[in-house]
């Protein structure tokens, strides 16, 4: 089954799994060869990624692009490897804080 990102129009994905110490730079390279406009790592009050991110793409054609990167391995410099979580998401999401109840 082929995914898209033309449910929400947005280039938008949201991650999830990822490591606690997870770093943009990361997120970025993780999907190596695709433009990345913007990261935000969900943070815990602590300031630990809570698991979650969420990556704005330059257009709908790059994030349809990075889907295909679901339930591949993230390589932390913690040496810690982890399979990532990718979906559509959207601008609504993003800006949404999921710390706290709506």
């Amino acid at each position: 089954a082929v995914v898209s990102t033309q449910s929400t129009g947005e280039p938008i994905l949201k991650l999830d799994n990822l490591p606690l110490k997870a770093k943009k730079q990361e997120v970025i390279d993780f999907f190596f060869g695709i433009e990345v406009r913007a990261v935000q790592l969900v943070s815990l009050p602590r300031g630990d990624c809570n698991g979650e991110a969420f990556v704005e793409f330059l257009n709908t054609k790059d994030a349809a692009k990075a889907l295909a990167h679901n339930k591949q391995p993230l390589n932390a410099d913690s040496g810690a490897t982890t399979i990532i979580t990718v979906t559509a998401s959207s601008r609504c999401d993003w800006r949404s804080d999921p710390l706290k109840p709506s």
